[in-house]
């Protein structure tokens, strides 16, 4: 089952609790690289590397034909790719599921709030309230209150 048909299921029945969409998922991808090596023996390996938005790069197994003969660039990027997406797929949930437990059942904008209260930013005028609410909706701030 591919990714777009599971997403598709997961619509038709209505789920909607956090998640890491499809969307979310191919968003993230910044830049994907094939890596190509032919081996002493003549066999072909092709590895995917998927660098995120944020820097991070992850690679998956490499695609590889037992015989030369049957190497195809095309497929064996394709299959690369997969296999990187693969190793992908469980980090991005994991980073969703650390973000839902540091906001403790807080909105953003609580959390938002709580750093603005903490942080001495909360006699700023309007307009400066505005470009901080940017960059922390956008990451630029990293603090999270959790509840006692």
């Amino acid at each position: 089952m591919s990714d777009k048909d599971i997403e598709q299921q997961i619509q038709a029945k209505g789920l909607t609790a956090p998640r890491v969409t499809l969307g979310d998922f191919k968003a993230n991808i910044e830049k994907t690289e094939i890596v190509k090596h032919v081996s002493v023996s003549g066999q072909v390996l092709r590895w995917a590397v998927l660098t995120t938005k944020n820097g991070f790069a992850v690679t998956g197994r490499p695609s590889c034909s037992a015989s030369s003969e049957n190497d195809d660039a095309e497929i064996g990027e394709r299959i690369a790719i997969e296999n990187a997406e693969n190793e992908l797929w469980p980090l991005m949930g994991y980073a969703l599921k650390q973000r839902l437990h540091d906001s403790s059942g807080h909105t953003e904008e609580e959390n938002f709030e709580h750093f603005l209260a903490y942080s001495g930013f909360h006699n700023e005028s309007a307009d400066v309230i505005e470009k901080l609410r940017k960059a922390y909706y956008d990451g630029g701030y990293a603090l999270q209150w959790k509840s006692e």
